[in-house]
């Protein structure tokens, strides 16, 4: 876990700054965000090494592989979807791999808010804070997260929304998603993506 926080502040305070960066006009903010950014995802390479992926996977490998998008790209389109689906509070189907003695989805996500900063009067609060700090971090980055704006066609996904449903759910990083999913509910995160 410290590796995933680390990694998660390090992307939140260096992504904009290294994507503005422009080498022809060398900067050390600059060149230092860059640098950040590698520690970031070597962080993170070694955290997800040591722990299980979940949906945000599933979903970034078939839509990508579906539609020819960037995995990178497909992880941020899922992402606000797939914390919203898995903050939830109350009676959960867990799935088996994660192995928590309680369901604490919201809690984990309202860490990560804090961690980055972020305050609230209550964990749903700041996940949806945390939701919403995502989406100003790819606005900075010129990235459209969804896919209407990455091009896929609506007749195109809901043509493939029950294959791809299939095969989110039998995706290997599936099991490691802290809440079970049912197809009906991956069918409603890809039509939520668009």
């Amino acid at each position: 876990k410290p590796l995933s926080l680390r990694a998660i502040k390090l992307i939140f305070e260096n992504l904009t700054t290294s994507y503005h960066y422009d080498p022809s006009k060398p900067s050390k903010e600059g060149q230092m965000a860059r640098a950040n950014m590698h520690n970031a995802a070597t962080l993170a390479g070694m955290a997800f090494a040591n722990a299980f992926l979940g949906i945000n996977h599933s979903l970034a490998h078939k839509v990508g592989g579906e539609f020819e998008l960037p995995h990178g790209l497909a992880i941020a389109i899922a992402m606000p979807h797939v914390i919203k689906f898995n903050a939830v509070t109350g009676n959960v189907k867990r799935t088996p791999y994660p192995r928590y003695e309680i369901y604490r989805a919201q809690e984990d996500y309202a860490e990560i808010a804090r961690y980055i900063g972020l305050t609230g009067k209550d964990n749903a609060e700041l996940v949806d804070k945390l939701i919403k700090e995502i989406k100003k971090l790819t606005d900075s980055i010129d990235i459209d997260i969804t896919l209407s704006g990455n091009g896929v066609d609506k007749n195109h996904l809901e043509r493939e929304l029950d294959k791809l449903a299939n095969l989110v759910y039998d995706d290997q990083c599936t099991p490691g998603n802290p809440r079970q999913p049912s197809i009906d509910e991956l069918k409603a995160l890809l039509q939520d993506q668009y």
